[in-house]
């Protein structure tokens, strides 16, 4: 899969505030500081999306647009979007923080990113290694692309927050 123009891929992990920022204007709960400056360092594969402004829009004072909220990476580029791959590095994995800036939606940058995921855990992942998500709505459509099955009703995923 590749990526439109003005799009570009990072493996470097965004800070506890760009990555609360872009999961708030993505729909999803943000965590403590504390909580993502722990657990950033520890994920297994970090994909990071890049949208590289047009020259034009280059403003001197580095303000995030006005209508999400998103940190800047660089001056000329925001983070638009994510993915991670925590877990031990051996039994079991989890596929988490999949999401893209709603105004960049719908041009298969969801795609892109679990392409990357994919390619890590194939080559990451022993057998019998488990790889495991929780899909919100309907995201579970675009999981099934890449050979993710509803695990319901042999068992029923759960969860607990703190």
């Amino acid at each position: 899969m590749s990526l439109p123009p003005s799009y570009s891929l990072s493996s470097v992990s965004p800070s506890p505030e760009a990555y609360n920022a872009l999961r708030l204007a993505c729909g999803l709960d943000p965590f403590t500081l504390a909580a993502a400056t722990l657990g950033l360092p520890n994920s297994l594969f970090t994909i990071v999306l890049l949208y590289h402004l047009p020259e034009s829009s280059h403003s001197d004072t580095n303000d995030p647009p006005a209508s999400e909220s998103t940190p800047r990476k660089t001056s000329e580029s925001e983070i638009i979007g994510m993915g991670r791959v925590t877990g031990d590095g051996g039994c079991f994995y989890q596929v988490t923080d999949i999401c893209v800036l709603p105004s960049h939606r719908g041009k298969g940058l969801a795609k892109v990113i679990m392409a990357e995921i994919e390619k890590w855990l194939k080559g990451n992942v022993p057998e019998t290694g488990l790889v495991a998500l929780l899909a919100d709505g309907e995201a579970y459509r675009l999981y099934e692309q890449f050979g993710f099955r509803l695990s319901a009703p042999a068992s029923l995923g759960m969860s607990r927050v703190f």
